[in-house]
């Protein structure tokens, strides 16, 4: 067990129906009866529990400052993405946070530069762990962060082609 990061990527339509609670996230997801409605098959996309790892090292902030760096929005935030809560559903470790379609676009073309060699250059374990990031310290090498992030570029791309909102919640 531990905090699982997890994205879901939606049309506005959808978003709109979860916000008016007309649709519970956690019966879209997991239910599945009508999953084919609100998503295709690739909608989802579990990162384990790498998401602290990750949002610190793209952003350098441990604490989930509010600022406009794209980057810094990858893994969003209440703080970072100035409270885009979904709604009040608890998904585990609290509510959804979404990332408009907007947003994605932003956060697609930055995450195009992020090379592994760029990835090496910031990756600090020894930061991480001064910064009591969740699981430094468990030998976490950063190939298998670039790989986890290889996966979150193609799903903000592919949300980015769909003009798509992205979710993401701790469970």
């Amino acid at each position: 067990m531990g905090m699982i990061g997890n994205f879901f990527r939606t049309d506005k339509e959808t978003v709109l129906k979860l916000q008016r609670d007309e649709l519970s996230l956690y019966d879209v997801i997991y239910d599945g009866r009508d999953f084919s409605k609100y998503a295709d098959e690739e909608a989802n996309l579990d990162i384990s529990k790498l998401w602290h790892v990750i949002h610190f090292t793209l952003s350098g902030n441990k604490d989930w400052g509010s600022t406009e760096e794209p980057l810094s929005k990858v893994i969003p935030t209440r703080n970072v993405l100035n409270d885009n809560v979904l709604n009040e559903e608890d998904m585990g470790y609290g509510p959804a946070i979404f990332v408009s379609d907007t947003e994605v676009q932003e956060i697609c073309s930055a995450l195009k530069a992020v090379t592994l060699d760029w990835l090496r250059a910031k990756y600090s374990p020894s930061e991480m762990l001064a910064n009591n990031i969740y699981l430094a310290g468990v030998g976490i090498e950063v190939e298998e962060v670039y790989q986890h992030l290889e996966c979150i570029a193609a799903f903000y791309n592919k949300a980015a082609q769909e003009n798509q909102y992205v979710l993401f919640f701790i469970n």
